[in-house]
């Protein structure tokens, strides 16, 4: 139903923001976004628009503070000749591991494998 070319006291001749054809101001509605519109363009408003967000707390409910970090010196030598290694023979690397103190460690776990 547009616009009719008719006198209504008081009523004036408006164009739908939305459709753009015109109708007397009387017609037009505010739709939620301020746009005056017809009938056939009313809608409400998305439902969704009103949804809000639960806040998240992303923090445990205790802490301990970060340890200091701890580094472990390793000491290697290599040797003055390059080695050979077939098949054959067997390569034994000893490596000792210090504290931070430099008091040795026993490194005897890591000393008894053998490449070869």
């Amino acid at each position: 139903m547009s616009y009719t070319s008719r006198y209504d006291r008081g009523d004036w001749i408006a164009d739908c923001d939305v459709c753009g054809r015109k109708f007397k101001a009387s017609q037009l509605v505010q739709r939620w976004d301020g746009l005056m519109c017809c009938d056939d363009d009313w809608e409400i408003r998305q439902p969704q628009d009103f949804v809000r967000g639960v806040a998240d707390t992303q923090i445990a409910p205790w802490l301990r503070p970060e340890p200091s970090d701890s580094f472990i010196p390793i000491h290697f030598t290599p040797p003055a000749d390059p080695i050979l290694v077939t098949n054959n023979t067997s390569l034994n690397l000893n490596v000792l591991i210090y504290t931070s103190s430099l008091t040795a460690i026993d490194s005897s776990p890591i000393n008894s494998t053998t490449i070869g």
